[in-house]
């Protein structure tokens, strides 16, 4: 892969026009590296998302001319974003940015989610994980064989408990369905289905 053939796909993505703006040296390796687990644990696409988001945390406030401590990105990442900070400090956060030159609400508007990072992985870097899909479909299996014996189970307890005269069921059919909701569009989605897609396409 060419170099221009590199930055020109690049800008087509929002995490490849990112690291541009924010001029995160070394950023694409490691989301690589991380992807891969070469010499290191291998991260989820989740993971990548959250480490990319606390780098645009501190480029934003580096560029307003903020000198962050260790960590103190990922927290106000975490207080940004974060499912279990309260509306208080989620407000005190965005404050502090505020006084300290960040314009939050652009800087909410750069989060990538898993889907973009996928996205330039496989598009731009052209990285392919091969036990990547071996593993969608191992999991797959696992839940499919659980599927199959809570049915089992269920048919059997239905059947027992009429051939009892506990309860009056002419003809049984017990059915087992897992699906999965999005929490950021609500869009539900069959678990096999959304793990053969790699997620929501709401990412995209």
């Amino acid at each position: 892969m060419s170099n221009g053939g590199s930055a020109d796909a690049g800008r087509r993505t929002k995490v490849g026009r990112l690291i541009e703006r924010y001029d995160l040296v070394g950023m694409p390796e490691r989301l690589e590296r991380y992807w891969r687990g070469d010499g290191v644990e291998r991260h989820s696409l989740r993971e990548l998302a959250t480490l990319f988001n606390e780098r645009l945390v501190r480029a934003a406030m580096i560029e307003a001319g903020a000198n962050p401590l260790e960590g103190e990105a990922a927290n106000r990442y975490a207080l940004l974003t974060g499912e279990e900070a309260t509306s208080g400090a989620r407000t005190r956060a965005e404050r502090r940015l505020d006084r300290e030159g960040v314009d939050v609400a652009s800087l909410r508007e750069s989060f990538v989610s898993h889907q973009a990072i996928h996205t330039y992985l496989t598009t731009v870097r052209e990285q392919e994980y091969e036990a990547e899909a071996a593993g969608v479909e191992d999991r797959i299996e696992t839940v499919n064989r659980l599927v199959g014996r809570t049915r089992s189970v269920a048919d059997d307890a239905v059947d027992a408990l009429d051939r009892a005269d506990e309860i009056g069921v002419v003809d049984a059919d017990v059915s087992v369905d897992v699906r999965v909701t999005c929490r950021d569009c609500n869009e539900r989605y069959d678990l096999t289905t959304m793990l053969r897609c790699g997620g929501c396409a709401c990412g995209e």
